[in-house]
């Protein structure tokens, strides 16, 4: 009995844990957690070193999606990610600890490191490199862990840097929930077109480029100038099917969100942000993953879907003027 006990402790530690006292959440979200460094220069000269600022700050899409829920005050939130036994992990866990966030959803990873990403900034040009191996290999049992809490969730938020697997299990078992999907990237939104992927989630948010991938409308260097309603159209055809889940297609291009919506028909939303200065501009860097927030805060207060867009916007809107990826001012106030 009491070994029994004593391995539960642990198991909770490791890799975390239901048990009877553990409040269902409305939200799980599934997939990165990161430490993003950016680097910026005024200048740029190859083969030098160049002159600039280095900002290291919390990162990664669910983890954004997260914050941003979070100072909304929708905090009956799940997390399940994989941190490495690192620094990193601890500046994350840190950051939970402060922001009393449940911890319980945690994976801790002796065989990688904590995800990182690195951006260099040069005027209006940016490259990025994401280092997300330690959650392409979280296993799926330890999202079996919380099959309770997925089975009962609202809303569930999934990136595509979990492996294919685990986006299918979580699809599977969170069948009865909005299942709310981040492609990340033009070469990881390919996942969705695995396994029929694409018809078993509820809402789709990427940029045109994303979006024209997953829509295999064009090749992906050939996305500067797609039609985002035949974008939206062809994804609903290609998911087309009794079974489908698909409700929600949010396609994202500089300060405009344009949001297919099915109800026997396409209903498309369009919502153009205001006009941020460009000397205002800090960082684009979260903005997408605050639209997804604040689309997912006006789905879970039952809003209409140009409210709920809208929401979405000014929660982007907030993020492009604070070096952070979500304003720290952001609040329920602040939307309104």
């Amino acid at each position: 009995m009491v070994a029994a006990m004593i391995a539960c402790k642990i198991e909770e530690v490791a890799d975390g844990c239901e048990d009877s006292s553990f409040k269902t959440p409305r939200v799980v979200l599934c997939g990165g957690f990161s430490i993003d460094i950016i680097a910026k220069s005024q200048q740029y000269v190859q083969d030098n070193s160049n002159i600039g600022k280095i900002e290291v700050i919390l990162g990664g899409c669910v983890r954004n999606v997260l914050e941003c829920l979070h100072r909304l005050n929708i905090k009956d939130c799940l997390p399940i990610t994989s941190l490495g036994n690192d620094i990193l992990g601890r500046m994350l866990r840190e950051w939970m600890e402060s922001s009393e966030i449940t911890q319980k959803g945690l994976h801790t990873s002796e065989n990688y490191h904590t995800a990182l990403y690195a951006c260099t900034m040069y005027e209006e040009l940016a490259n990025g490199i994401s280092d997300m191996e330690i959650l392409a290999n979280i296993p799926i049992s330890h999202f079996k862990n919380f099959t309770k809490s997925i089975e009962d969730a609202k809303v569930i938020v999934i990136d595509s840097n979990l492996s294919i697997d685990a986006i299918e299990w979580l699809c599977d078992t969170g069948k009865n929930a909005i299942i709310a999907f981040d492609p990340i990237s033009v070469e990881k939104s390919k996942k969705l077109l695995e396994k029929n992927l694409l018809s078993k989630i509820t809402l789709l948010k990427g940029n045109i480029k994303q979006i024209a991938t997953i829509a295999s409308h064009t090749k992906p260097q050939d996305t500067t100038t797609p039609n985002p309603e035949e974008l939206i159209n062809t994804i609903f055809a290609q998911a087309a099917g009794k079974e489908s889940r698909l409700r929600y297609v949010i396609a994202t291009r500089e300060n405009e969100a344009i949001c297919g919506c099915w109800d026997g028909k396409v209903k498309v939303v369009r919502k153009v942000g205001k006009k941020v200065e460009k000397e205002a501009v800090v960082s684009c860097g979260g903005a997408g993953d605050s639209l997804m927030g604040g689309f997912i805060y006006g789905l879970l207060n039952n809003y209409e879907i140009e409210k709920s867009i809208e929401i979405g916007m000014k929660c982007a809107e907030l993020s492009i003027i604070s070096k952070y990826n979500v304003n720290p001012e952001l609040s329920p106030s602040s939307i309104q």
